[in-house]
């Protein structure tokens, strides 16, 4: 005999799907969060060395935007590209994030005073047309605003170190807010050419950050 449903069952029913989605949600809290950026240009080397990590079981709960990158990860879970918003909750839910040296991500990581292990992308292996995202790196590592890997086969030092590691978030009284710390260097770094300063001069806070990661064919200007 068939069982009817009655109205409280079909309300419960119509509930489903938005509480599968809130379990979905609370399952991602807490992940790692790895982010490449939007540029062309390729960033397998990153991949390849977080793919293994994570096969060992060093990097659980990994999930990645990877870009336009030819490498494939098998051993965590990715998206080539991001909306803007998942990209924020993804970062704001994040237990540390794991990024290359994108003046946007940047600024928006340390303002969400989010942990970040940063590896750049080097001029040399074909990954940027320059290495001001190398420059960067080092300038917030002797600040000890992030941890800067050099090196990727020292990925998995960086990786294990995370957890206790203190970063400076805070900045002396009067000083200026860590996005703009970030800002300031960029503009020191580039001084005599206000036209390539002012491509690097984004809003990237948490309350107007910009599509720093969604497709090249619908983001700003690139960091």
């Amino acid at each position: 005999m068939p069982v009817r449903c009655t109205r409280t069952c079909e309300r419960i029913l119509e509930t489903l799907p938005a509480f599968a989605s809130y379990v979905r949600f609370v399952q991602e809290e807490n992940v790692i969060f790895m982010t490449v950026g939007s540029t062309r240009n390729d960033f397998s080397r990153l991949l390849r060395e977080a793919d293994r990590l994570a096969g060992l079981g060093l990097l659980p709960d990994l999930y990645g935007q990877i870009g336009l990158s030819d490498y494939r990860p098998e051993h965590f879970g990715f998206s080539r590209f991001l909306s803007m918003p998942e990209f924020l909750d993804r970062l704001r839910s994040a237990r540390f994030v794991i990024s290359h040296g994108g003046t946007g991500t940047l600024e928006t990581c340390l303002g969400l005073g989010k942990k970040v292990i940063l590896v750049p992308r080097r001029a040399e292996f074909g990954e940027h047309p320059d290495n001001h995202q190398l420059e960067l790196a080092e300038y917030l590592a002797s600040r000890n605003r992030v941890l800067f890997v050099d090196d990727i086969a020292r990925l998995g030092q960086a990786v294990a170190r995370i957890e206790s590691w203190q970063p400076s978030f805070k900045i002396p009284t009067g000083g200026a807010p860590v996005f703009d710390e970030v800002r300031t260097f960029i503009e020191q770094a580039f001084t005599g050419g206000r036209a390539r300063v002012s491509a690097y001069r984004h809003t990237a806070r948490p309350d107007t950050a910009r599509a720093h990661d969604t497709p090249p064919a619908t983001r700003a200007a690139a960091g």
